[in-house]
């Protein structure tokens, strides 16, 4: 395996609950040290580290993995079982020659139950292999024991982190993520109050909006002139800023009349969602505060669609909230009847 060279990501970018990064990083940090490396070899236990990372796609999941890789300045390796042409043996070779001091990546695994069941991917992954390393491969033939063998066979390497993302914990085969292997599950919730306070704030830095901002820092076209800049008067003013910010994306009106604390977890939005509309806004933060309610409004009813498409689509049949299918028979004599009354007209 040879690292492919990427622009680092900045750990600051990577907004999560308070503390569960630094608490992440500090595990790591204490693993790769020549004192831990030291205890495993005297006490004849392999030196390898796995967590499974998991959640809903747009968490930060991956993110939290590149930005690791980069703050502690090491080579990260993404392998992915369900790549076309793969198999048991091309995944064990890749595994065994990881080199110490590095992350290994499985990303978005999943897997049907059953001992020889093939891995699979779900979420973003699976469509992404659609498009790429494809060139007329064969379908991946890797097996849950061949992962697993693979998986046992990275402990004679030492030094060597092993992180799995998935977006559904439950569907993985419980021998494949049972202490030993992967020894920290870690959770990835939705958007929470307090990350959306921050990622205001971290993209709308009082450096860059604060009293001695210069217009022509930025590089702006068609903005409106009066929203282009907006001059926070000092830190304390981005803070009432952020947490108006924060307060609108979880009080619209589905959540109104639940207890404060409810509200700060009752939406279902990710952090992807979010950074996304944020960045629509890059010069304008008081245009994203004033635009964030309806935003989450528009939101939430994309995803209900999105749901009931997906309900549709796994029914195999043509579903409506309101009416029901129509019968193959009851159909022609609609037709018909539509066919007359155009006749009549």
């Amino acid at each position: 395996m040879k690292p492919i060279t990427r622009r680092a990501r900045e750990w600051g970018s990577v907004i999560l609950p308070p503390g569960m990064k630094e608490e992440i990083l500090e595990d790591v940090k204490r693993f790769l040290s020549e004192k831990d490396r030291n205890w495993h070899a005297s006490r004849g236990i392999p030196h390898r580290k796995g967590m499974v990372l998991y959640g809903e796609p747009g968490t930060g999941k991956t993110s939290l993995v590149t930005a690791l890789a980069s703050k502690l300045n090491i080579d990260m390796y993404i392998v992915n079982p369900a790549q076309r042409g793969m198999d048991d043996a091309k995944l064990s070779t890749l595994l065994r020659n990881c080199p110490s001091e590095t992350i290994v990546l499985i990303e978005d695994m999943c897997a049907d139950d059953g001992g020889e069941a093939e891995v699979q991917l779900d979420g973003a992954a699976s469509h992404r292999d659609a498009f790429v390393g494809g060139g007329g491969q064969p379908p991946s033939t890797v097996t849950i024991s061949g992962l697993l063998n693979a998986l046992d066979g990275v402990s004679s390497q030492e030094g060597c982190v092993i992180i799995a993302t998935t977006n559904h914990l439950e569907r993985l085969d419980p021998a494949l993520i049972r202490e030993g292997r992967f020894d920290n599950h870690i959770h990835f919730t939705f958007l929470i109050h307090r990350q959306a306070h921050d990622l205001y704030i971290h993209l709308f830095p009082l450096e860059d909006f604060g009293p001695h901002t210069e217009r022509s820092n930025f590089d702006i076209v068609n903005e409106k002139p009066e929203k282009s800049v907006v001059i926070f008067t000092d830190q304390a003013d981005l803070e009432k800023h952020a947490s108006d910010f924060a307060d609108a994306i979880f009080s619209t009106p589905n959540s109104i009349n639940l207890p404060a604390e409810e509200v700060k977890l009752s939406k279902k939005i990710t952090m992807a969602a979010l950074q996304s509309y944020l960045t629509g806004h890059k010069y304008a933060p008081i245009e994203a505060l004033e635009g964030a309610a309806k935003w989450v409004e528009g939101y939430e009813a994309t995803q209900q669609e999105r749901s009931r498409v997906r309900l549709t689509a796994a029914r195999g049949w043509d579903y409506s909230p309101v009416k029901k299918t129509t019968p193959k028979k009851k159909v022609k004599k609609t037709v018909k009847a539509v066919e007359s009354e155009a006749e009549s007209l």
